[in-house]
């Protein structure tokens, strides 16, 4: 019965190249180096769960047998292939040692990026506690697949917060909430040095003389310079980059409907320029110079009554005229035949009556109310 116990504790860690020839029995405090830094403890005083003792002599004796390859490993010449052999090993010796975890547990990493296992753990608990599948799901279904680009899926977690909090991917959002620069903080996790550019785009922009829809450019920066050991930061600080377009706070006129603003962060290439305009803008164009997507969000908005004098005096003074205003065509410019005054005074309430019931059941996300019985 303790065999197979131990048989079981032993699976969960990841068995090296050549299992150690010994496998030791005595109790061991801690198995990571760094532990020091940590507050983790043995759960179940020694020799009371034999195969937990072992489960940790085992992770030690990995570990030592781990350095040691490592260590072998960087007296050779160094190659991209052994280079990412000596990145394996150091995650896979640590990544079940309970110090680490637990060190992790309490910091998320934060100031560690610069050891491999951190930047692992990071990475798992992004895809496996959802945030990864959250994020694009809301992507895939608001549309900023196929209308933006044909294909995105971002490397890096990324935070977005207004003065009310953190902001849930998709959601919408009161234009006078974003009247200035949001939070935007991204943590790259992968070992590379690069510069990197950040654009907001309004994919819902109305464009007068096509009669339909155009992208329209919120912000540009450029020459962003990350890494994994730059850690979280406010990509919207005046040290950070270079701005080459200003903020330009969200203005959904009226009738315009719902408003998608898509931050996009892409990994530079040498041939990408600045822009000089907002309007007609076009990622697809940015991505076919070279540029790849590392990390996106978004959030929508549109007008409402309660933010009708905000967006009219902020567009004044940011553009100089008085918003526009779009409205449904009459009756008569869609069915092709004049109504006559009492049909049209009908088609009025019918409107008023409509209007008034989708505020009733569509909620400020844009999601139908559902009553629980």
């Amino acid at each position: 019965m303790k065999s197979r116990s131990a048989s079981r504790a032993l699976a969960a860690a990841t068995r090296p190249a050549s299992r150690p020839s010994s496998l030791g029995f005595a109790r061991h405090e801690s198995t990571s180096s760094t532990a020091s830094s940590s507050s983790w403890t043995p759960v179940v005083p020694a020799g009371q769960i034999p195969a937990y003792d072992a489960a940790l002599a085992f992770l030690n004796e990995y570990k030592s047998a781990s350095d040691s390859e490592i260590e072998r490993l960087r007296k050779l010449p160094s190659t991209p292939e052994r280079s990412a052999r000596i990145h394996q090993i150091e995650v896979n010796s640590l990544v079940n040692d309970p110090a680490t975890r637990r060190q992790f547990r309490e910091t998320g990493g934060k100031g560690l990026m610069d050891r491999p296992v951190m930047r692992h753990l990071a990475q798992k608990r992004w895809e496996k506690e959802g945030g990864l599948d959250r994020l694009m799901q809301r992507v895939e279904q608001m549309g900023v697949v196929p209308d933006l680009v044909g294909g995105i899926r971002g490397s890096a977690p990324i935070t977005f917060s207004t003065s009310q909090g953190e902001v849930e991917p998709g959601s919408i959002q009161l234009p006078s909430a974003l009247e200035n620069p949001p939070s935007l903080n991204v943590q790259i996790l992968d070992n590379t040095d690069a510069l990197y550019t950040l654009l907001v785009v309004d994919a819902d922009a109305p464009n007068y003389e096509t009669q339909s829809y155009s992208q329209r450019l919120h912000y540009y920066k450029s020459d962003i310079s990350l890494n994994h050991s730059t850690g979280e930061q406010d990509l919207f600080g005046s040290g950070v980059g270079k701005e080459a377009l200003g903020w330009e706070a969200p203005l959904p006129p009226r009738g315009s409907g719902v408003h998608r603003y898509v931050f996009l962060l892409l990994r530079q290439s040498s041939s990408s320029s600045a822009p000089t305009q907002r309007e007609d803008f076009d990622v697809r164009s940015l991505i076919e110079q070279g540029s790849e997507i590392t990390a996106l969000s978004l959030f929508r908005s549109k007008w409402t009554k309660g933010e009708n004098s905000y967006i009219e005096e902020t567009y004044r003074k940011v553009h100089g005229v008085e918003v526009p205003v779009f409205e449904k065509a009459p009756k008569e410019l869609r069915y092709g035949m004049p109504l006559n005054k009492r049909s049209m005074e009908r088609e009025r309430i019918r409107e008023e009556a409509w209007e008034k019931a989708l505020e009733d059941i569509v909620g400020e996300n844009g999601e139908v109310k559902v009553e629980k019985i």
